[in-house]
């Protein structure tokens, strides 16, 4: 039996780590300049529409972050290690290998690429090790 009974204080926790970890990553502090060079983009073209992408980003995070807190649950991890293991996993099967197949076929830039798919291996390593102590 499937049980939804998760740890919603650490949910919101590795949601705002997120958040944090998004605008070091992507921004002036990490790869923002290489990141918005290898999509062509500029600091103003993102600031168009940018209250509507953070507020999908904010809602499809809380959903990432539910999902990962019931697969790193369902694995049975309960230490930070077990989670992180469980985290980088879910990174590996689904996210850069689907991030990695879209790159390809969207002849998309590689450090584009690379630069967003590291970003959501850190995240759900850590959000899993998170979620799997804090549970």
């Amino acid at each position: 039996m499937i049980d939804f009974d998760i740890n919603w204080l650490a949910v919101l926790v590795v949601v705002a780590g997120s958040m944090a970890l998004g605008f070091l990553w992507f921004g002036k502090v990490l790869f923002g300049k290489q990141w918005m060079a290898a999509i062509g983009k500029t600091e103003e073209d993102l600031k168009k529409g940018q209250s509507r992408a953070m507020t999908g980003m904010v809602i499809l995070s809380i959903v990432q972050v539910i999902i990962l807190a019931h697969l790193v649950r369902w694995v049975g991890a309960t230490t930070f290690s077990d989670g992180l293991i469980a985290g980088l996993l879910a990174w590996l099967g689904f996210s850069f290998t689907t991030g990695m197949m879209n790159g390809l076929f969207a002849q998309r830039s590689a450090t584009a690429v690379w630069i967003e798919q590291l970003y959501y291996g850190v995240l759900l390593a850590f959000g899993g090790g998170v979620l799997a102590a804090w549970a």
